[in-house]
């Protein structure tokens, strides 16, 4: 996963899209994020922060300030990508499903990854909470 968010990271930084914040105090940085500005909307990738200074909430510090900035800019919407959680609840209450597409070439090691994924989807299919 590595490999591809380095490579991905290179490609929109080439195009101008992509954006890093960072949340210092003094000069450590306690909070990060990657991001993508494309297509008027703000893709949130990655974020991180020192647990030395969760009590602080240094990612949702540097969030609110990647939020403003998105709206200076006139951006239509701020993404935040993945499954909802409760630190994304603060911010909105409204979910977007994503779609994940997978692509397995015609090979041995492919088909076992298609296979490992299938039996993974089923199981989280059958243990997965029903709506009331």
């Amino acid at each position: 996963r590595r490999a591809f968010f380095e490579r991905y990271a290179a490609a929109a930084a080439t195009a101008g899209q992509l954006r890093m914040g960072f949340l210092k105090t003094g000069p450590r940085r306690i909070a990060m994020q990657i991001a993508v500005e494309h297509g008027q909307r703000y893709w949130l990738l990655k974020i991180g922060y020192d647990a030395r200074f969760a009590k602080a909430s240094p990612g949702q510090l540097l969030l609110c300030a990647s939020i403003a900035q998105a709206a200076r800019c006139g951006l239509e919407t701020f993404e935040f990508l993945g499954q909802a959680e409760d630190w994304t609840e603060v911010w909105t209450k409204e979910v977007r499903h994503c779609v994940s597409l997978r692509y397995y070439p015609c090979n041995t090691l492919s088909m076992a990854a298609l296979a490992l994924d299938s039996a993974a989807r089923q199981v989280g299919q059958r243990f997965a909470p029903t709506p009331h």
